[in-house]
């Protein structure tokens, strides 16, 4: 699964706010499964941190450097639901 794969429009992500500080929201536009994650992908797409989803959750940003970071929901089969940039600015 590359950076670039396809993503189904039914399944549109929203990152906000964008750019963030201390959190961030994800709103899916369908509810996906129960296991369920959220991964931030570094700019040569390296997994830097993994979140369980939480539906209407703020996610922390504590972990995350200053930067622009790729934002990958994945189902429990591995499938992505949806991705967007995200930019970390303090």
């Amino acid at each position: 699964a590359g950076l670039d794969e396809e993503v189904s429009p039914e399944n549109t992500l929203a990152l906000f706010p964008n750019p963030a500080n201390d959190g961030f929201a994800i709103r899916l536009k369908n509810s996906p499964p129960s296991g369920t994650v959220v991964q931030g992908l570094d700019a040569t797409g390296r997994l830097v941190q993994q979140w369980t989803w939480r539906e209407q959750g703020v996610y922390a940003a504590d972990g995350l450097d200053d930067g622009v970071y790729i934002l990958r929901v994945i189902d429990p089969q591995g499938r992505s639901l949806g991705q967007s940039r995200l930019i970390i600015q303090r």
